[in-house]
């Protein structure tokens, strides 16, 4: 009876325990994404001008991955009796203007490479004007939507397919560069493991949080309006704000060094 006592006793202070750590969890939880906040906070302008940046521009950049194929193929293009192998058949002309996007998108980001690995110092300094560039194009794209929405552009075949290659390499450009610079960021922190995770996962919330605002406020802000033409200026707004912010007299070059 006296080791089943002992036995008994242990596993109720085992069970006393792991109901302790059960009731502390959520105190835990709570002060470890406190402590993330406060490491945010008190961390390098540079690095919250890179995710507030972000975050703005992913608005834009999110909804025109949406709602482009659609806006083309279902309000732009030509369809006056709802045909569906004409529906159809814009699909594909979006599609094919996408394609030209990509293949643009590609060739933007193998001539970026090349020029940083052979040019460093042209290209390192100048990221910060590179993406504030890239940034103020894709709000063009965006906030052009709204001529072809309401037919001051001709719907043309080339006219769209035109509209939906050059968002691909600014688009592009504007996705990558932040990347290079938190990278950039982390190297100087490397002595401290915790802020180059701290900084990724900074980066894929402010990436994360906007795709969820878009896909749960996208399509009724569309439909209330009638046109995707809705989503893709209030996204341009963003994009053009990110843009403003980095492109500020001066500060994209003085924070080369970060």
């Amino acid at each position: 009876m006296l080791w089943k006592s002992r036995d008994t006793a242990r596993y109720e202070a085992l069970g006393t325990a792991q109901d302790a750590d059960q009731v502390e969890q959520p105190g835990h939880s709570f002060s470890g994404w406190t402590q993330y906040y406060q490491d945010i906070r008190t961390d390098s302008s540079a690095f919250r001008t890179i995710i507030g940046a972000m975050a703005l521009s992913w608005f834009g950049w999110f909804s025109l991955c949406i709602y482009r194929s659609h806006f083309i193929a279902a309000q732009i293009l030509p369809n006056p009796s709802d045909d569906s192998q004409v529906y159809e058949r814009n699909l594909n002309i979006a599609a094919r203007g996408i394609f030209y996007g990509s293949i643009l998108s590609a060739m933007a980001s193998a001539l970026f490479s090349i020029i940083g690995v052979r040019f460093p110092h042209v290209l390192n300094p100048r990221l910060w004007l590179v993406w504030g560039c890239s940034l103020l194009g894709l709000a063009l794209i965006l906030l052009l939507s709204i001529l072809f929405a309401v037919g001051v552009f001709t719907s043309t075949i080339t006219a769209v397919q035109t509209w939906l290659a050059f968002a691909g390499p600014l688009g592009a450009l504007a996705m990558t560069v932040p990347f290079a610079l938190t990278g950039r960021i982390a190297q100087r922190v490397a002595d401290d493991s915790s802020k180059p995770g701290t900084y990724m996962g900074a980066l894929n919330l402010s990436i994360c949080l906007p795709q969820i605002f878009v896909a749960l406020l996208g399509g009724p802000l569309n439909s209330l309006f009638g046109s995707d033409a809705a989503s893709f200026v209030i996204g341009g707004v963003g994009v053009l704000g990110a843009a403003a912010v980095l492109l500020r007299k001066g500060s994209w070059y003085d924070r080369c060094t970060l």
